[in-house]
This record gives structure tokens, C-alpha cells and sequence, in this order.
């Protein structure tokens, strides 16, 4: 007797859909929330990325409100092809950016930055590369942190803060570990702190190439 459509396969486990915040780029700023490339998993097992943005009404009282959505699938990264050029974050911190190519064929981004005010030089330096964990620049601190125990880590470039200097951007630290994506004239910057799990992030918008 052949095996009913409702059951799974022998030997084979059923997938339960989740969504996986802790893997998303996460910018809060005034009443709205924006979550940048979170996971979502279906009963397959696929893997599937969505950009929410979450704006909260505050009435006369200050009491808050059901909050707004807007959900929608993420732009497909451009992979290895990140743009260099200069670069403006969500707080006005203006960057250069600079990519190169490795002998093993990664490209690899490095991300300078100051502030828009404050007069200092340089504020935060980051390098990312790009391609598999083994053979990684930063394989050692990669495979430290649990980076090769995330899902679907294989569309980020993952790299380090060299410097964070200056009060501000208080949630990197200098030996952090980093993800980057490139999405059209976006750079969405994740950071994880030592470990596997976001902690906060920036998105960078291309100012001139």
C-alpha cells in the first residue's frame, strides 16, 4: 500500500517554520523599528529573507499604540559585489569604503569611519571578506565564535572591528565580530559581539561611488 501524502517519509523529520530575529540587522530610531534580512525557515527547510519595518503610534497620553508593519521580501545581495565608494550610516557617520581582491579569489570590503560631528579622524574601522569559513582571513575567530553554526551565514561576508574609538557607536568593540551584506546602494552591517547572536547594526547607504 503505497504511503499516505500526510505523513513524512520513513527516517525522514519533519521541519517545524520558524523565524530567527536573532539573525536579522536590527535599527531602531525615534518610534519606528527596522529589521533588515530576517530568516525565516519553511517546512522544507528552505531558508527565506524579509525586510519589517515596525512603526509605533504614540496617542496624547503617551500611551503606545498597536504598531504598523510593513513586511516584504529582501532584495537578493549582490554577493561578492560589494561597491566601493563613500558611504553615510544611519546616525550621519560618513565612510569610505574599499574593497580589494585576495589571492584565493575573496573580495574583501574595509569600512572606514568619523563621525558627522565631534571632530574625530577616524571613529570605526572594519574589514569583512567574503567566501566560506575555511580558509577565511579570520577563520580562527570565526570558528571561536560559532559563526559556522548559523544558518545560511554562506550569504554574508564575515569579517572584524579592527578600531571603534570615540563615544559613539557604543555596541562595537574593537575584536568584534561582524557580518556584512550588500543590498543595491546598501551596506547592512550586523555585529555579534564574540559570539553567534546579533547584538545591534547599521545600514549604510552609498553617498558617491
Amino acid at each position: 500500500m503505497a504511503a499516505s501524502c500526510g505523513f513524512a517519509a520513513a527516517g525522514q523529520a519533519a521541519v517545524v517554520p520558524v523565524v530567527n530575529l536573532e539573525g536579522a540587522s536590527v535599527i531602531a530610531n525615534g518610534n519606528t523599528v527596522s529589521l533588515y534580512r530576517v530568516p525565516s525557515q519553511d517546512a522544507a527547510g528552505k531558508i527565506h529573507y524579509s525586510d519589517i519595518t515596525l512603526t509605533l503610534p504614540v496617542d496624547k497620553n503617551g500611551a503606545i499604540g498597536k504598531p504598523a508593519q510593513t513586511i516584504k521580501p529582501s532584495a537578493s545581495p549582490q554577493g561578492l559585489q560589494f561597491v566601493a565608494g563613500s558611504y553615510v550610516g544611519s546616525s550621519g557617520a560618513v565612510c569610505a569604503f574599499t574593497t580589494s581582491a585576495l589571492a584565493d579569489g575573496r573580495q574583501q570590503g574595509a569600512l572606514s569611519c568619523r563621525p558627522s560631528v565631534g571632530g574625530f579622524a577616524t571613529g570605526l574601522a572594519v574589514n569583512w571578506a567574503s567566501g566560506p569559513l575555511a580558509g577565511h582571513p579570520y577563520e580562527v575567530d570565526l570558528a571561536k565564535a560559532g559563526i559556522d553554526k548559523i544558518a545560511g551565514r554562506g550569504v554574508y561576508s564575515w569579517g572584524v572591528i579592527n578600531d571603534r574609538s570615540g563615544a559613539w557607536y557604543n555596541c562595537f568593540n574593537t575584536g568584534d565580530i561582524v557580518s556584512a551584506v550588500q543590498s543595491g546602494r546598501q551596506i547592512s552591517l550586523s555585529v555579534y559581539g564574540r559570539g553567534n547572536t546579533v547584538q545591534c547594526g547599521d545600514v549604510f547607504t552609498l553617498n558617491a561611488p
